[in-house]
């Protein structure tokens, strides 16, 4: 769930993060990024056959591509 909730995140822009749930961009992108890791971690995903925890690792890498290359 925090992958998919990195990418929603990701799709926003820091008023609608506001307006939305009251707080930063950035806290909310830091908080998720952090649970993404966290729970691919406890989901032992570099040995896990779960196509569930693959979606979720490649959720969270395309990501942190997006947010390395494209913002500021």
């Amino acid at each position: 769930m925090f992958s998919v909730y990195f990418l929603a995140v990701t799709s926003l822009q820091n008023e609608d993060c506001q307006t939305m749930f009251g707080e930063q961009r950035s806290t909310l992108l830091a908080r998720y990024a952090h649970g993404t890791q966290q729970a691919l971690v406890n989901a032992r995903f570099l040995k896990s056959l779960n196509i569930g925890t693959l979606q979720a690792y490649i959720f969270y890498l395309v990501n942190e591509l997006h947010l390395t290359v494209s913002c500021p």
